[in-house]
């Protein structure tokens, strides 16, 4: 039996409504994106947004959600930042190398990061702006990677975001 079926057999559709658990409306749903856990996890990340929104101020839910980025980051691609400790410049070529040469680029004491599709893979194909909340998290992942080629605390800006309903997500680290 499908986990869906099992769900709903169990506690019932009201049940899972009353929880705030999204199935998707239709079963042709899943098979269009091949993922059967999508319409979950995006109705779990939006409550998971609107409960962490009303219950911490914002300078607790960003450094809640920087710590999950840093985490990831940890979790992810940290080789590729320790890789490059002490070579600012190797680093931005590296990552040049997976979200384009276009876009990063270190001039001034400055990196400006661009990333011209989400690549988050919890809401990279929700395709609705989130709350902005969430995209602290991301900010944590650059944080964690620059500051591990810096060997130092920096300041990293997020200065647009597609989860916020910008073209782009665009991040300015001071290096």
């Amino acid at each position: 039996m499908e986990r869906k079926t099992f769900i709903q057999n169990f506690m019932g559709a009201g049940a899972l409504a009353a929880c705030g658990l999204a199935l998707p409306a239709r079963a042709g749903e899943t098979e269009k994106t091949g993922d059967p856990d999508a319409a979950f996890r995006e109705g779990w990340v939006r409550n998971f947004l609107k409960n962490l929104d009303a219950s911490m101020n914002p300078m607790e839910r960003n450094a809640f959600m920087e710590a999950n980025g840093r985490d990831c980051a940890r979790r992810s691609a940290i080789r590729l930042a320790e890789s490059c400790k002490g070579d600012m410049a190797g680093f931005t070529e590296k990552l040049g190398g997976w979200v384009g040469k276009e876009n990063v680029r270190l001039q001034d004491g400055k990196v400006v990061l661009i990333y011209r599709e989400c690549y988050c893979p919890m809401v990279s194909k929700i395709q609705e702006r989130l709350s902005d909340t969430w995209c602290e998290c991301s900010r944590g992942w650059v944080v964690q990677m620059f500051e591990t080629v810096a060997g130092r605390p920096l300041n990293v800006t997020l200065q647009s975001s597609i989860k916020r309903g910008d073209p782009v997500c665009r991040f300015e680290v001071e290096v």
